[in-house]
């Protein structure tokens, strides 16, 4: 973790992709966890969906 709190990985991350990264963040703000917790049943959500198109 760096003082942004991006986990860093080896090279994992260029500088035009922490930009936006760091960018997003602060745009979150305190709510982060929320939002982050919101987005992850929303995609749980959209793949369920799109499975249920497939095994039609």
């Amino acid at each position: 973790m760096n003082k942004h709190g991006e986990q860093l990985k080896n090279g994992a991350y260029t500088p035009g992709v922490k930009r936006l990264f760091r960018k997003f963040r602060w745009r979150l703000g305190r709510n982060d966890a929320f939002w982050m917790t919101l987005l992850t049943v929303a995609v749980v959500l959209a793949t369920l969906m799109l499975m249920q198109l497939l095994m039609r």
